[in-house]
């Protein structure tokens, strides 16, 4: 089985292979991220977070969604699924 050693191309690889179907699970707790989030009128407070279980697909049009078809938005989470992904591909 081959190892991606570029996170892009493995991305790619992911999208062509996994189409319009399920590619990854995910459990509680296999990954945490943080992120910022606005609080009042001009403060930020840390926000940290772990992964919920979940099933990860691929759609036709090589977006990454969750199983009921919504699409994981850009931005941490997004981030840290990802890298869970490309470190977890074996």
């Amino acid at each position: 089985k081959k190892r991606f050693e570029d996170k892009e191309i493995f991305l790619e690889w992911l999208c062509n292979k996994y189409k319009n179907q399920a590619c990854f699970r995910v459990f509680k707790g296999d990954f945490k991220y943080s992120y910022f989030a606005n609080y009042g009128s001009n403060q930020k407070i840390k926000m940290n977070q772990e992964s919920i279980d979940s099933l990860i697909c691929i759609n036709a049009f090589k977006q990454i969604t969750y199983k009921d078809g919504n699409l994981i938005a850009n931005g941490e989470f997004k981030e840290a699924l990802v890298d869970f992904m490309f470190k977890n591909q074996d």
